[in-house]
């Protein structure tokens, strides 16, 4: 057994169809680059996109960013799918129907399995 986070958060995306493609790549890289990855790291706290890019975290920001830093050690990242609002919410419910509510794993865990399987289309 090992210890494991999943790597989550919001993602840069462009969808198919968009009429103004060329400008959002020209976003995303604004917002991937050194200059803005170091200000939210040092404004807001939160770990860069980008080894080179860590600013100076606010004093009082320290101890979260340190804990934030220590789970993406064990990081995996959430797998790149299209129907993942699917599985995010399989996920919720699951838990939700056999912690909160004590409901039977192996027929809740089929279930929601089933769920899945059929949002993939």
């Amino acid at each position: 057994m090992k210890e494991s986070h999943v790597l989550g958060g919001e993602v840069i995306g462009i969808p198919t169809g968009a009429p103004n493609k060329a400008l959002a790549i020209e976003f995303a890289k604004y917002l991937m680059s050194k200059e803005v990855q170091e200000a939210l790291t040092t404004y807001n706290g939160w770990p860069a996109v980008r080894s080179d890019a860590y600013g100076q975290v606010a004093a009082w920001q320290e101890p979260y960013f340190e804990a934030i830093s220590g789970v993406l050690e064990h990081a995996e990242a959430r797998p790149n799918l299209v129907y993942y609002g699917a599985v995010e919410k399989a996920l919720n419910e699951s838990f939700r129907e056999c912690v909160i509510e004590r409901e039977p794993v192996k027929p809740t865990l089929e279930k929601w399995a089933k769920y899945i399987q059929d949002n993939k289309r």
